[in-house]
């Protein structure tokens, strides 16, 4: 029997989407690597619930002046974007002029709107998981998977208001340094003024060190020697360990809504597998220094912070510093928001998206219509909605097992970084072209320019300066994790907010995919490691224990070991 498209409507089609308004398509490697189930694919590319709904809202809502928000398009697994760039010069600049005032309120209060956002998706969350989803009716549950999806689509609307606003002022901030100061995004002073902020992520991290703490302050240390998973039952065997279990528990009801991956609900959250926090908690312990190390580091950064923008400050025209300063208060908490909102948006609501899911993929394995619960995840929502009603009548069975066969396909898959009949170079220019900062600098990055006179072997984007040498650990997974030791350099093909607590023990970083606003750099900043990223071919090149060299001014890699 034929399977229906993934996403309906959102599909790529080389003979429709490749045409003169939409030349070039980039894959979105930081959010769909590894390729992503069925079920996410259409949560994130759905026309008018997903990631692109949520941005073309904005640009319409803020009337963005050079495009109408990014679209999104679908091809097995990954995702696939392009920009709807506005030519008409006149209409930028009515926009222009409107968004400009949009901005305003955002600029004057970024923390405080933030605040009343992040309060209303809490509470939002805290109603569905109100409901006991076993409990109630088909037709009940019918209206909480639509109550869900209605969270969903206002999250990413949310998400998109702060991060447009924040992303926009950080690349005008960077542009007019440019103009002014003929720095940029790799400047060690342009960083400088954009790091050393507190955010819900951190304090998870501190919170997760902590623990740690307390579990070697009590002797309790040699319980968490060996896999992750096995932790837990041996400190349920000792009175120590089981106090120590009820603290972990608290901050896991609190925070436990993170998973593995940060876009994807295939994979179980922190509360359902706490062997991730365990892991964390696990290299916190491999540390040696006293105190946490982000404490240590941002006190240094606020410094270096503060001096950088008086040094910028006093080279800036006293008619222009009230502007000035605005942009570069926003365009440094940017960082900071980038970090937290991921904790408020994509985690918590993906969490609230797993939690239904698993409840509709109960009543249809009681029902005969799926064969496992985690089936539930090849379906699209729409597939879930025609049978939701009377399962045991509609099987749909034979749709998610051919998914999953196609999803584990995906996973062997290269997949080309532009699908475009244009040259890299043309396909970059329309990219630029659009103006879309979020997308530039966070879901795809810059491309690499190889500059010979370096003599380097791989070329990336720099995110954070420095140098570093040191053996590399190459790590595919998050269960790979702990095998990290002090002092290697971590490669990865996108690090995920999850991997924090690890970037207190390398040295360096280097991912495959990530621009600059995305997290590995944000948390490399701040730890102060020097990190390259869209190293492209870091993965076939690095293998684990070769030593490398890691230059995260130039965005350069070299090989130590020939």
């Amino acid at each position: 029997m034929k399977i229906g498209p993934v996403v309906p409507g959102a599909e790529f089609d080389e003979k429709t989407d490749l045409n003169e308004n939409t030349p070039a398509w980039f894959l979105d490697g930081t959010h769909c690597t590894p390729p992503w189930t069925p079920m996410y694919a259409w949560l994130w590319c759905g026309p008018d619930h997903g990631c692109g709904y949520g941005m073309q809202y904005v640009a319409g809502k803020l009337n963005v002046p050079h495009n109408k928000g990014a679209i999104f398009r679908h091809q097995r697994g990954c995702d696939y974007v392009s920009f709807t760039v506005i030519k008409d010069e006149e209409e930028v600049k009515r926009r222009e002029a409107k968004f400009r005032e949009a901005l305003r309120p955002y600029i004057e209060d970024f923390d405080g709107l933030w605040a009343g956002y992040r309060d209303e998706l809490v509470g939002k969350y805290k109603s569905l998981m109100a409901v006991d989803l076993d409990a109630i009716s088909e037709i009940e549950l019918f209206g909480q998977f639509k109550a869900t999806m209605d969270v969903y689509r206002r999250q990413w609307e949310i998400h998109w208001l702060m991060y447009y606003v924040g992303a926009i002022c950080w690349g005008t901030f960077q542009e007019t340094c440019m103009k002014m100061f003929g720095i940029d995004q790799a400047s060690p002073l342009f960083q400088a003024v954009t790091s050393g902020f507190d955010n819900k992520a951190f304090q998870m991290d501190k919170r997760q060190w902590e623990l740690a703490q307390s579990a070697k302050k009590n002797g309790l240390a040699d319980a968490f020697a060996g896999p992750a998973p096995d932790v837990i039952q041996k400190l349920e065997q000792t009175k120590g360990g089981r106090e120590w279990l009820k603290d972990f528990n608290e901050f896991l009801q609190e925070d436990g809504w993170q998973a593995a991956r940060e876009c994807e609900v295939n994979d179980p959250t922190w509360i359902e597998e706490p062997s991730v926090p365990i892991g964390n908690i696990q290299n916190f312990l491999k540390l040696e220094e006293n105190g946490f190390r982000l404490d240590a580091t941002r006190a240094d950064l606020q410094k270096k912070r503060e001096e950088a923008e008086k040094e910028l400050l006093e080279k800036v025209p006293v008619e222009e510093q009230d502007w000035f300063k605005a942009m570069m208060h926003v365009a440094g908490l940017f960082g900071a928001f980038s970090e937290e909102h991921a904790h408020y948006c994509e985690f918590w609501a993906n969490a609230m998206v797993r939690r239904i899911c698993l409840a509709i993929g109960r009543r249809f394995v009681k029902a005969g219509s799926l064969d496992n619960v985690d089936d539930i995840f090849f379906l699209n929502g729409d597939e879930v909605n025609v049978a939701i009603f009377s399962p045991e009548h509609i099987h749909v069975r034979h749709i998610a097992n051919a998914r999953r066969k196609e999803w584990e396909e995906w996973q062997k898959e290269e997949r080309p970084v532009i699908l475009s009949k244009l040259s890299q170079e043309e396909a970059i220019g329309f990219m630029m072209s659009a103006k879309d900062t979020p997308i530039e600098e966070c879901a795809i990055g810059r491309f690499p320019q190889p500059n010979p006179e370096l003599k380097a072997d791989i070329y990336g984007i720099p995110v954070c300066s420095g140098v570093a040498e040191g053996p590399a650990r190459v790590v595919k997974d998050l269960r790979e994790l702990t095998q990290v030791q002090p002092g290697e350099i971590l490669v990865c093909p996108v690090a995920q907010p999850s991997w924090t607590p690890v970037f207190g023990l390398v040295k360096g970083v280097v991912t495959a995919q990530g621009g600059t606003l995305h997290h590995a750099a944000i948390i490399a900043r701040e730890y102060g490691v020097p990190a390259v990223s869209n190293v492209f071919d870091a993965i076939g090149q690095i293998t684990t224990g070769r030593r490398i060299r890691v230059d995260g001014a130039q965005g350069a890699v070299y090989f130590l070991d020939k």
